[in-house]
């Protein structure tokens, strides 16, 4: 057996000796993926950063309009919209003041969450959202955890966050945190009548 260990191990080195480091990255997260669809049960581990890299905007956007449209029935107008937040936010991002936190597994992004600058002292809570397979495992409560601490940390006052009457589970978790429902505005632009509505809460 140790020796047709090693063979398959030299087998393998000879396969993957053509491809870079980066290919050979790119191919071990493809890998993690389909072991993900094949056993749902089975998930990779998760890990949390901070930092914003090149490509995450896109992928956010994606993720966005990927999840929405399948479970809300959101049309490309949704889509737009987030491209315009995405480009306000990163055309005055400022690491200080506003943050990203991205949730990766198996090379993709899983989940996020933001915290955006405002004037006087106010912040908004920006994209909360995460693949239904890595929905009621804690992860959700840790990234609300980490933006709710740089809001603190940042010296932010207030902060508020806009969602839609579609998105009970999210709402539920805001109220439990202390937000406040401030407002609302009934919305059919982007493919289904809904309702957006505004909280708030003093931090």
């Amino acid at each position: 057996m140790a020796q047709l260990s090693k063979l398959s191990d030299a087998q393998g080195r000879e396969l993957l000796a053509h491809l870079s480091e980066t290919e050979q990255q790119q191919l071990v997260a493809s890998m993690q993926r389909v072991q993900l669809l094949l056993s749902p049960q089975q998930k990779p581990a998760v890990t949390l950063r901070d930092t914003l890299c090149p490509g995450d905007a896109g992928a956010l956007i994606q993720l966005h309009g990927e999840i929405y449209a399948r479970e809300c029935g959101y049309n490309h107008v949704f889509e737009a919209y987030v491209c315009k937040t995405f480009f306000n936010f990163l055309l005055q991002y400022d690491p200080q003041k506003s943050h990203v936190f991205i949730a990766e597994a198996a090379g993709q992004v899983v989940g996020c969450i933001a915290v955006m600058e405002h004037p006087d002292g106010l912040c908004q809570l920006r994209w909360f959202l995460l693949r239904p397979a890595f929905r009621g495992v804690g992860l959700g409560g840790q990234l609300l955890k980490k933006a709710l601490q740089f809001a603190r940390n940042a010296g932010y006052r207030n902060m508020f966050l806009e969602t839609t009457d579609d998105q009970q589970a999210a709402i539920a978790i805001y109220e439990k945190l202390g937000f406040h429902k401030t407002g609302s505005t009934p919305n059919d632009t982007w493919g289904v009548q809904h309702t957006e509505l505004r909280y708030e809460m003093a931090l």
